[in-house]
């Protein structure tokens, strides 16, 4: 297996964003210095800027380790803030640490990591792999035999099976879903798949090497 794009590494940290201004501070100048110290190409504008109005910032960077990360979105929300970057979990968490950080030591905003709730991840991965996705259910192959035997006309069309979807049921908490599926308008020759998971980009790619391992072995 091997990636190829992270298309988003998303990481949810839910909690009261407002008792990180507990003093009423004015919003202004810290948005302001947020927007340039990640330079982010859109921000909020002055009219939106406070309560409870989502606060979104769009297409900044991050230095981490020598390089600069997109910050492709970052929004607050009542409660909780949530990131993406292109490049990992783990880039997008380092960001949400920076940011806080420099909230904290230089306007003095009030923020105790004992107060997040919890935090919850989402990663969206371009991958080429081995798997032979049609061979993974007998049954669904002889359901797609049956849809390829009744095209109609001179051209037949083959059915595949393209991939699969696993949710939690709705009626427990909410749902989450794993995916896994042949990139779309990729041909299948070029072995190129989409993988959605509820999980950290390092978590998904372990489980995606478990999941080639298991189709393949």
């Amino acid at each position: 297996m091997k990636l190829l794009t992270v298309n988003f590494a998303r990481s949810v940290w839910l909690f009261n964003t407002g008792d990180l201004n507990p003093h009423g501070l004015a919003l202004n100048p810290i948005l302001e210095n947020i927007q340039r110290r990640y330079r982010f190409m859109v921000f909020p504008k002055p009219e939106v800027r406070s309560p409870p109005e989502d606060l979104e910032f769009k297409n900044g960077t991050f230095a981490l380790n020598g390089q600069h990360i997109e910050i492709s979105k970052f929004t607050v929300y009542g409660d909780g803030l949530v990131a993406e970057t292109r490049h990992s979990s783990a880039a997008t968490d380092k960001f949400l640490e920076d940011l806080l950080g420099f909230a904290v030591s230089d306007y003095h905003l009030a923020f105790d990591p004992q107060a997040i709730k919890r935090k919850a991840y989402v990663s969206e991965l371009i991958i080429s792999t081995d798997v032979r996705i049609h061979e993974l259910t007998e049954k669904i192959a002889k359901f797609s035999k049956l849809l390829s035997e009744q095209t109609d006309g001179d051209v037949k069309h083959e059915f595949h099976n393209t991939g699969f979807r696993l949710s939690t049921d709705p009626a427990l908490q909410i749902a989450v879903m794993f995916i896994f599926e042949r990139q779309a308008g990729v041909p299948f020759d070029q072995r190129r798949y989409f993988s959605q998971a509820p999980f950290t980009t390092e978590r998904h790619l372990q489980l995606l090497d478990s999941l080639e391992s298991i189709v393949t072995g």
